[in-house]
């Protein structure tokens, strides 16, 4: 049994504060590496929010906190902390896997920390981080002898944001050049063995369909999702339905599971997930984890380009809405979930994402099917 002093990488040994979930390299069966937690700390956020007074990491990042682009003025980092800063969302998160992964390529004896919120730590656990710390960051890890990478808004006030895919912009901001841009998830084996538990294979094919995301302005309206699920399970589809609790109510069917109902979080959603065979959904963060565990997926876009999100996933395909008002680039706020002078704010829907007819959707799905498992 190891204790907990065994868990703590030898480069946190000095002068770092211990991290609130540490990596164990236990070597089992699995060989998949575990995240102990340990009691949170009661951070004081104003702190937490001060600006970095690392010298080192001054020398690295403008003011802003953004390196320009092509620009590469790391240290060595080998024996030292590398800490990456952004409080969410899923997406996001995994879109800064490859920097991660570059980290380590550069510098194998770097200690890579995350801070998230924890809502999220059931994603970053599959990462090649080494530790995940609170979010906001305090105060203590930012002024020890580190490399601190503040990725907040980030990809919401990036120059290059209407250009560059959301891997890119991470990567611009932290002054790194990528080997590698493909952003790669692998569950935990006790998410594989949930799943297989939870929601055993049957037959049919699988389909994983996310409901809605986290902005209104993103989300394929109900209405017509509903129609074209019901032309997929036609097509003989089984329909697991990812969403809020209690975000919608299904009549009984035998292919249909409605798993809204079950109130799963989100170390559950990745477990289904797994469990799929294909995956379709709107922008948003379950989409993101099927692309990246190297899922056959359709995405349904209308604010922003699919291309500046999906690119990175190679089995990731997508329908763009269109309209005269898209793409927007909305960022939506829970005081803002529309443009204010478009017409979406107007008929409370995106009219981009609206054209997109369901036909076209159980189309695409159908074109995947036999893509990937009529071969």
């Amino acid at each position: 049994m190891l204790s907990q002093s065994s868990l703590v990488p030898s480069a946190l040994a000095d002068g770092w504060p211990a991290p609130a979930v540490l990596v164990s390299r236990v070597v089992g069966e699995d060989k998949v590496p575990s995240r102990r937690m340990l009691p949170p700390a009661d951070f004081h956020s104003k702190k937490s929010r001060n600006k970095d007074r690392n010298p080192q990491a001054a020398k690295v990042f403008s003011k802003s906190g953004c390196a320009k682009p092509g620009e590469e003025a790391w240290p060595d980092c080998n024996g030292r902390p590398v800490v990456f800063v952004r409080a969410g969302g899923v997406g996001d998160l995994i879109f800064i896997f490859p920097l991660i992964s570059e980290v380590k390529r550069r510098w194998p004896l770097s200690v890579v920390m995350i801070s998230c919120s924890s809502r999220y730590h059931a994603v970053v656990a599959s990462s090649m981080a080494d530790a995940i710390l609170p979010h906001p960051l305090p105060e203590e890890y930012a002024d020890a002898d580190a490399v601190v990478v503040r990725l907040d808004g980030a990809i919401e006030k990036h120059v290059d944001a209407r250009e560059a895919n959301a891997v890119q912009i991470f990567a611009r901001h932290a002054g790194l050049t990528l080997a590698d841009e493909q952003p790669r998830f692998k569950p935990t084996a006790a998410q594989i063995a949930l799943g297989r538990t939870l929601w055993p294979k049957r037959k049919s094919a699988r389909l994983g369909v996310q409901l809605s995301s986290s902005a209104l302005c993103r989300d394929y309206p109900q209405p017509l999702l509903f129609d074209a699920m019901n032309m997929l399970l036609n097509d003989g589809w089984e329909l697991y339905l990812f969403g809020y609790p209690g975000e919608v109510q299904t009549y009984p069917h035998p292919k249909v599971v409605n798993l809204c109902e079950q109130k799963l979080v989100l170390n559950e959603s990745i477990a289904a997930i797994t469990t799929c065979d294909a995956f379709m959904g709107p922008d948003s963060g379950l989409l993101h984890i099927a692309g990246a565990m190297g899922l056959p997926a359709l995405g349904l876009y209308g604010p922003f380009p699919a291309k500046l999100r999906v690119s990175v996933f190679p089995l990731v395909d997508y329908l763009q809405g269109q309209a005269s008002c898209a793409p927007c680039f909305h960022h939506a706020s829970v005081r803002k979930q529309w443009p204010k002078h478009g017409p979406c704010n107007a008929s409370q829907r995106c009219e981009a994402l609206a054209r997109i007819k369901p036909s076209i959707i159980a189309r695409k799905i159908r074109e995947i099917h036999r893509r990937h498992f009529d071969a």
